[in-house]
């Protein structure tokens, strides 16, 4: 037992061994530090595809409990999702036919997907209501904001083929940003869809 701790000590004590456990102590934390960070992009890399998958669901909410509660619902998941605050005025009573929920609820998917890629806000702020015979559909970040005039945005590609959707559908989309000062997409869909229109 004696000689059992003086070879413990005596190792222990040892400057040379000591400096090489150090020295594996820190190639072991770099090799752990990389593992890291390879575990961590294919936690982004999930977490976009699980975000895509959902973009081409239908919920079942939607189907079941009309426009609004769906709304809320996958807003609320979102946000959880991505960190934000959200603040909600909902028209629960609005019950727009099928292709028209729908045609807003893929609407507001793609708002959020654009918000959650670009906009980096601390607060969303939805809001869905009627104005005149059109179901009005508000998206409102306090993110970085952009430019809506420059083609080469990315933001404003994704909201070409937003503009394209609501306007399939009778509608239109207005946008409302300004650098450093966050976005307001607002959505106007009629609340029955016309006859002889195709909804994409």
């Amino acid at each position: 037992m004696t000689q059992l701790i003086s070879s413990s000590l005596s190792w222990r004590c040892d400057p040379l061994l000591l400096k090489k456990k150090l020295e594996r102590g820190e190639e072991e934390k770099a090799t752990l530090l990389a593992e890291m960070g390879v575990l961590e992009e294919l936690a982004r890399r999930a977490h976009s595809q699980i975000r895509e998958l959902i973009m081409e669901l239908r919920p079942v909410t939607l189907e079941k409990e009309g426009l609004a509660a769906a709304l809320r619902d996958y807003c609320r998941g979102t946000a959880e999702c991505e960190g934000w605050d959200t603040d909600f005025i909902i028209d629960s009573s609005l019950q727009p036919e099928g292709m028209v929920a729908e045609t807003i609820f893929r609407l507001a998917q793609e708002i959020l997907n654009n918000v959650s890629k670009h906009a980096s806000p601390e607060k969303v702020f939805i809001t869905l209501d009627r104005e005149g015979n059109m179901i009005r559909l508000i998206i409102k970040d306090d993110g970085v904001g952009f430019d809506p005039s420059a083609p080469v945005s990315p933001t404003a590609v994704g909201l070409a083929g937003m503009h394209e959707r609501a306007a399939a559908a009778g509608g239109r989309l207005e946008i409302d940003s300004t650098p450093g000062l966050g976005t307001t997409v607002s959505v106007f869909v009629p609340d029955r869809p016309e006859g002889g229109r195709c909804y994409q």
